[in-house]
């Protein structure tokens, strides 16, 4: 994992955080074992693809 990797997984981990209490208050649990994995990937892009 690059630093840019970790902080963006620590920047989504934060977003995490922050709105499990907001969802749960509206009764729309969030997943206990929520990872940031889940919540954002580079999966569908296509490394061919970018700036040279």
């Amino acid at each position: 994992m690059t630093h840019a990797t970790s902080s963006v997984s620590a920047l989504f981990q934060r977003m995490i955080d922050i709105t499990r209490p907001i969802f749960e208050a509206q009764k729309t649990p969030v997943a206990s074992d929520l990872t940031t994995e889940q919540v954002a990937t580079n999966k569908f892009l296509d490394p061919s693809i970018g700036l040279s």
